[in-house]
């Protein structure tokens, strides 16, 4: 939680995300806390298709933590991979983020937020912002102190989202 794991984590999603002909792998966090100061982006690649099945995934989101140490207002993690899947991390904005999970230019769909809390950011999730993003499971999650929005689903072609057994506390 003291050193700037940024490039680490930046580095190991890209080497998992940019591979084009292995699926169905994951990158695994074991529990710890992650310091970040710029906002990981986690791309779809060339081919939309490579990232089927992949994973960003924590030991336990009561152990596993991200926690945002960044300039005020950014997200923490961009997500662009179609059928891929984040799940068991703690997205922590310190009160500084402005959105801990985001999708925004390209149109994606398939994936799934599980077993997670969102906290102390603006936006927990803020998906479509220009493109859609549909098929999107969002399971036993948690919402804590999401000021503006725990899910904000801006755009007309966001649609099936599956919002189940989650919980949200002063969002």
């Amino acid at each position: 939680g003291k050193a700037d794991d940024t490039a680490a984590l930046q580095k190991a999603l890209d080497d998992l995300w940019n591979r084009e002909s292995v699926s169905k792998t994951v990158l695994y966090v074991p529990a710890g806390t992650y310091r970040i100061t710029r906002t990981l982006a986690v791309k779809r690649g060339k081919n939309e298709h490579a990232t089927l099945g992949r994973g960003l995934i924590g030991e336990d989101p009561e152990k596993c933590v991200i926690r945002w140490d960044g300039a005020q207002g950014q997200s923490m993690i961009l997500f662009q991979p179609w059928h891929a899947r984040i799940s068991r991390l703690t997205l922590d904005g310190a009160g500084k983020a402005g959105t801990c999970l985001e999708h925004d230019d390209e149109f994606i769909t398939h994936n799934e937020f599980s077993d997670m809390v969102f906290k102390d950011a603006e936006f927990g999730i803020k998906a479509g912002r220009k493109a859609g993003i549909a098929e999107t499971g969002v399971i036993r999650c948690r919402f804590y102190r999401c000021l503006r929005a725990a899910i904000s689903i801006q755009n007309w072609n966001s649609l099936d989202w599956v919002i189940w057994y989650c919980y949200f506390e002063d969002c």
